[in-house]
């Protein structure tokens, strides 16, 4: 079995990880430490940025050849009414609410064309964050790898990539 440590909590976890997150969207990230938070009002799940609001959702890529899914924990842009039905569910079960459009805000290691590629969030209970889903005209590869899975081969490219492998 392998171990691997997690960059959040520095601690060594046997096996090898089924998902790769990021603490804040990619353009909020770049702002300096020190003027972050003056900028920025962010906590793990919400961030808003000006006129800019995100939401962190998990992005799943399902295994071909075994249980469950390798997880992006990425941030999604999405308009401001968007953020609003979110934050109006919040901590109720949003599993009945319809998606929401959006746009990915990380660069996704190994996944360089994801700038054409539409997303939408699709709330869920009230203990589990929003899944993202590529909407049906979206042919990037992360998008084709999230219709038909992965498998061993592409999973430890995956683990490359985020330099776990």
């Amino acid at each position: 079995m392998n171990s691997f440590t997690c960059p959040h909590c520095g601690k060594s976890h046997e096996g090898d990880p089924t998902d790769w997150g990021w603490t804040l969207p990619d353009e909020v990230w770049e702002i300096p430490v020190d003027k972050r938070k003056d900028e920025a009002k962010f906590n793990t799940d919400l961030c808003q940025w000006g006129e800019r609001y995100f939401i962190r959702a998990m992005l799943p890529i399902p295994f071909l050849d075994r249980e469950g899914y390798f997880g992006w924990g990425a941030w999604v842009e999405v308009e401001k009414d968007g953020f609003d039905a979110y934050l109006n569910i919040y901590e109720t079960d949003g599993s009945d609410e319809p998606r929401v459009p959006g746009v990915l805000a990380n660069a996704v290691p190994g996944y360089s064309d994801l700038e054409q590629c539409s997303v939408e969030l699709q709330f869920g209970p009230s203990d589990q964050r929003p899944f993202v889903y590529f909407t049906d005209s979206s042919t990037c590869q992360l998008a084709q790898e999230q219709r038909n899975g992965i498998n061993a081969k592409r999973y430890h490219q995956v683990l490359e990539s985020i330099g776990v492998a």
